[in-house]
């Protein structure tokens, strides 16, 4: 399980780049490799078994293809199409009302997590998912699998609007500069998807948080001269 969330993680990461590759629009062969690497990444993404992995790429493809005109409209929508046939082929079970109530411990988490966020809504728990597991096992039999809730289990309301604010602070900059190329435009799409992708896990630490936050600053524009 963790390496099937480590792997989606780095897929998704790894998107935005050949996406730009793309992009660049080159001839001959160097075209076709760029688009066959990119045809391969999609497909082992397909072979993903997180559902949040899924909506991340589409929502990260989503805002990719607003800026690529009618054509890409048409073939984002027939893609999709297929991503849903796909989807309901090989992983039925994402269509079926009682699957998550299957994983009673997910289930169980939303229940708990209110009052676990009103015992220390300023301060916390400290950093950490482990912090966050032993002070709250008992209830939550495992971590809450949102980024956004770990934090403010962690570190209380204060520290979540301060993280909250931090990203928007960077979307900001990514969409107020998005006519400047589409590294900036890619640069607002992976941060939208991935934060998106960790409302469904927790996993922005590590070697991933690392690549997320380098890509982040070779897509960051700069700053217009005054």
């Amino acid at each position: 399980s963790r390496d099937n969330i480590f792997l989606s993680y780095v897929l998704l990461l790894l998107t935005p780049g050949l996406v730009l590759l793309v992009l660049e629009r080159k001839v001959g062969w160097q075209g076709w490799l760029r688009w066959a690497l990119l045809l391969v990444l999609l497909y082992l993404i397909f072979l993903n078994k997180r559902r949040g992995t899924w909506l991340a790429l589409y929502v990260e493809f989503f805002l990719i293809a607003a800026w690529m005109g009618k054509r890409v409209w048409i073939a984002y929508f027939v893609g999709t199409l297929v991503m849903v046939a796909a989807a309901y082929q090989v992983r039925p079970h994402w269509f079926q009302r009682d699957y998550d109530s299957e994983n009673s411990g997910r289930v169980q988490i939303w229940k708990d997590v209110g009052p676990l966020l009103l015992k220390n809504p300023v301060s916390g728990i400290g950093f950490g998912k482990q912090a966050v597991e032993k002070s709250y096992w008992h209830s939550m039999y495992q971590q809450s699998h949102n980024t956004f809730v770990n934090v403010a289990l962690e570190v209380g309301f204060p520290g979540l609007a301060l993280w909250v604010a931090a990203l928007a602070a960077y979307a900001s900059r990514f969409w107020k500069a998005r006519g400047g190329g589409w590294a900036v435009r890619i640069g607002f799409a992976l941060l939208v998807a991935f934060s998106v992708r960790n409302l469904t896990d927790d996993l922005w630490m590590s070697s991933n948080a690392e690549l997320f936050w380098f890509l982040i600053g070779v897509l960051f524009p700069n700053r217009e001269a005054k």
